[in-house]
């Protein structure tokens, strides 16, 4: 009977170990892998973004505009850290990792075949003088290094489960390892709020830009006037503004130059004696005058759309907290890791446990089967 047990715990123990390390194996790389290809790839081509939204294409190539002065080092510095963080830990981890399946897969065959010389000795009624005790001293061994390897894989099970359950707590905002330490460390060490005010400066200016160059062509009579007379002004000036600080966003920059109009007393509006708004005369003044005017307010507020478009790229990532939650979703496999700690670690304890029964198999076997051999040679004579 205690055969048949110390044979079903050596498949047991080379289930779990095989297929344990094979899950360690390809959770870990896989995890680092997936850091580097998804959020640091994302985190770059943000700063991308911005950048090109901030930037004037006039030219055909993307160039700097001289009063827009965006720093985004603070994206470079976390996706320099992190690269080479991830990359210095796959180098080190990978010479280590590589060695789980081999170690693992060599522990689990020899427990099989040192257990089937168990069952050979027991089926042969082996006899030979101290075979029994060299083998219990040998299974000893195993046994000892099976037991060192569970507490291993029990400490990195633990591991594991602790942080699979950090990042819970971390999409959770509840008290853990990142809200205690990783976010504050984010919020001193990268100032994602600098760049947060300067996206906002820069949105500002360009909303105060077209509403400047607005206010040269605008004022808010519905008529004009000889220039000996008075206003001269071809254009409405929208929701009645008189000041450029009257747009400090976007928001209300767009809606000044939606409610702006062209005069009907210029007769450039596309339908005579009425009024128009400027998408209209840019794109059908009967006048070129009115076209370009209408047309270079209306690219100004465009730089200023860009820079919004911008600012929603950027504001998220001005939040450590969402930075940590796109780092924390590479951590897919996490049940993949927390599963292969656990299969090694119960894998490794079985295993102690079959070492240990295979030395009392072979220590009463040593007494049964010698006495067994002799009663049988006596009734031969």
């Amino acid at each position: 009977m205690w055969v048949v047990y110390v044979l079903l715990w050596s498949a047991g123990v080379a289930f779990l170990v095989i297929f344990g390390a094979k899950l360690l194996g390809t959770s870990v790389p896989s995890i680092i892998d997936n850091t580097l290809g998804g959020p640091l790839h994302y985190f770059n081509n943000t700063g991308e973004k911005i950048i090109d939204f901030t930037s004037t294409w006039s030219s055909g190539k993307r160039e700097s505009i001289d009063f827009v002065d965006l720093d985004l080092s603070a994206f470079t510095n976390v996706s320099t850290k992190v690269n080479d963080f991830l990359t210095d830990a796959r180098h080190v981890l990978s010479a280590y990792i590589a060695w789980v399946p081999i170690v693992s897969y060599c522990v689990g065959g020899m427990g099989v075949g040192l257990m089937l010389l168990v069952v050979v000795s027991a089926y042969c009624r082996c006899c030979v003088p101290h075979m029994p005790y060299c083998l219990s001293c040998v299974y000893w061994i195993f046994g000892i290094v099976c037991a060192l390897l569970a507490v291993v894989g029990t400490v990195l099970a633990y591991l594991a489960m602790i942080a699979c359950g950090e990042v819970q707590l971390q999409y959770h905002r509840q008290p853990g390892m990142f809200q205690w330490y990783l976010v504050p460390y984010c919020e001193e060490t990268f100032q994602f709020a600098k760049i947060n005010q300067e996206v906002n400066d820069v949105e500002k200016t360009r909303s105060n830009e077209a509403c400047k160059t607005l206010l040269k062509s605008c004022d808010n009579d519905p008529l004009m006037y000889p220039a000996s007379v008075g206003s001269t002004s071809p254009l409405l000036c929208g929701n009645g503004i008189t000041s450029a600080d009257e747009c400090p966003d976007l928001e209300s920059m767009v809606s000044v130059i939606r409610a702006t109009r062209v005069k009907a007393a210029t007769a450039a509006c596309p339908v005579a004696n009425q009024s128009c708004t400027l998408l209209e005369c840019a794109a059908n003044c009967t006048q070129d005058t009115g076209r370009e005017l209408a047309a270079e307010i209306l690219q100004v507020a465009a730089y200023a759309n860009n820079a919004s478009i911008a600012l929603s790229y950027a504001r998220p990532l001005l939040d450590c907290n969402f930075v940590l939650d796109k780092l924390l979703g590479a951590m897919d496999d996490c049940n993949d890791l927390k599963t292969g700690t656990m299969m090694l670690g119960t894998g490794f304890f079985v295993g102690g446990l079959m070492f240990g029964l295979a030395i009392y198999i072979m220590f009463r076997g040593s007494c049964i089967w010698g006495s067994t051999s002799v009663t049988t040679t006596e009734r031969m004579k």
